[in-house]
């Protein structure tokens, strides 16, 4: 430096400093760029869900959604009550509904709740895809018990007209497999009913030929701890199950529940869809009590995935309490007494 001046940098470090700088700007644009790039999710991965209920494994497998019109499709629940219901849950109509089976590991066996929708509705459909995601294949299903015969519980049994689950025994309450695979209740039925008769017998008819099909009555003891429970509200045969394992219970409701966030605070709401409403009534005020009173897990094909959790008691109603997460699917313990220093 002479008098205060500098000398400027010389021609080759001046072309490396700019070579560090045009190179510098290069990698922040394409980090930027990169991260600008990535797509927007369009579906949603995997919904699988599992927790232990004492000896068993239960996965629950979401098979998508359908829309409720709360206003339109539910009954014997006022307009200001279903307001109020959507509101207290943060709602509005139409609310999406999820759609889940229930896969029970007993450690010998694969059982299934349900077969979902398969491709009679868009929306549906997923089952398939959530059942390997959690680690099996339709050829490990051992048994299918159905809840009842609409379309969203036994669609996905087929495939082109091909069993989906081969070595599967489909089993059915007889009263629901009667109503529903018989012609002349079809030729009684309201014309825009009539389709639910046809897909019953498409869906089942594989299995049948192949003696893969069995009807039973009312409550009935099955494998692994699992036991039907007649109920006969939402159709003519509905069927609720209870899996009891390691001293511990659930209550596979089936469709007792379409609209849980109305449902539990005022159980007598029904849905349009119902059969014989007040037996669906008294269906669903036995599975709440039940399961409030005695701490029972309750599994709800329609409540939002994964729709298991416990039920307690809320002035004339009830309120569902979701089963919390857990990385080892271990449900957590009923409580025998309210700890030190609360109030019950």
């Amino acid at each position: 430096m002479r008098g205060g001046h500098r000398f400027p940098p010389s021609r080759p470090r001046a072309r490396k400093d700019s070579m560090r700088l045009a190179l510098l700007l290069t990698l922040l644009l394409t980090a930027h760029l990169g991260r600008a790039a990535a797509p927007l999710g369009q579906v949603a991965p995997p919904a699988v869900f599992r927790f232990h209920l004492g000896t068993a494994e239960v996965t629950v497998l979401n098979d998508g959604s359908m829309p409720i019109a709360a206003g339109d499709d539910m009954r014997h629940a006022t307009p200001q009550q279903v307001r109020q219901a959507l509101t207290a849950a943060f709602l509005t109509s139409p609310v999406e509904t999820s759609h889940n089976a229930f896969l029970i590991n007993t450690g010998a066996r694969l059982l299934l709740v349900d077969a979902g929708g398969g491709d009679l509705v868009p929306t549906l459909g997923r089952l398939e895809a959530n059942l390997r995601a959690a680690g099996h294949t339709p050829e490990q299903v051992d048994a299918i018990y159905i809840t009842h015969m609409h379309g969203d519980h036994i669609g996905g049994l087929t495939q082109q007209g091909r069993r989906l689950y081969p070595n599967a025994t489909v089993f059915v309450n007889r009263r629901e497999a009667e109503h529903w695979l018989d012609p002349a209740e079809e030729a009684r039925a309201a014309p825009q009913r009539r389709e639910l008769y046809q897909t019953a017998r498409a869906r089942l008819a594989p299995y049948q030929a192949a003696r893969k099909f069995q009807t039973f009555e009312g409550d009935m003891a099955f494998e692994g701890g699992l036991r039907a429970i007649a109920g006969h509200g939402h159709t003519p045969g509905h069927t609720a199950y209870v899996l009891q394992a390691g001293g511990k219970r659930l209550l596979l409701i089936g469709d007792q529940i379409h609209l849980g966030a109305l449902q539990f605070p005022y159980p007598q709401a029904t849905i349009r869809y119902d059969y014989v409403p007040a037996a669906a009534q008294a269906e669903r005020r036995r599975s709440l009590e039940d399961a409030a009173d005695h701490c029972a897990l309750v599994a709800g094909a329609h409540l939002p995935f994964p729709g298991v959790g416990h039920v307690r008691r809320a002035g004339q109603g009830f309120a569902f309490v979701p089963l919390a997460y857990s990385p080892t699917g271990q449900p957590v313990a009923c409580p025998t007494a309210a700890p030190a220093g609360t109030s019950p």
